[in-house]
């Protein structure tokens, strides 16, 4: 979320503006931290490492104590969304995201979405993983060109 060499500015304040309306953040670095803070966020930023504590994402479970804080500000109680905004080449690592997605067990894909935005050459191949392992939780939307 926080690398903004090279873009205009334009797209700068267009990020940063956005970055206001997302209910939570996961952030894992803390130089992700240090942006959001740059941008006036401070609340709602769930530090977190390349592992995550998949019971993070468990609804259901009523005795975890971290869904209740990430979703009681969500407009949508029923599902966390994640949104993420990349280029669809293989050093991103999408094709290993939608792989070990589709490994979750049911009751935690049952409670989340992924909206991705973006485009490029590994774009066939991620439709092809979604449309094969039938994902009905990814959504692959391609690229916004800022509309």
């Amino acid at each position: 979320i926080h690398a903004n060499k090279g873009r205009s500015n334009f797209n700068k304040m267009l990020k940063s503006t956005a970055l206001k309306f997302v209910d939570f953040y996961l952030p894992y670095s803390n130089d992700a931290v240090d942006f959001l803070n740059y941008n006036r966020i401070y609340k709602n930023i769930f530090r977190t490492s390349w592992s995550m504590k998949l019971e993070l994402f468990d609804i259901n479970d009523s005795k975890n104590n971290s869904v209740k804080l990430i979703s009681a500000d969500l407009k949508s109680k029923d599902k966390i969304i994640f949104i993420c905004v990349t280029q669809l080449i293989p050093r991103k690592g999408m094709k290993n995201l939608f792989q070990a997605w589709n490994l979750l067990e049911n009751k935690i894909k049952s409670n989340i979405e992924l909206i991705v935005l973006g485009d490029g050459p590994q774009k066939e191949e991620l439709l092809n993983i979604i449309k094969h392992n039938n994902i009905d939780n990814i959504h692959l939307l391609g690229n916004t060109d800022g509309k």
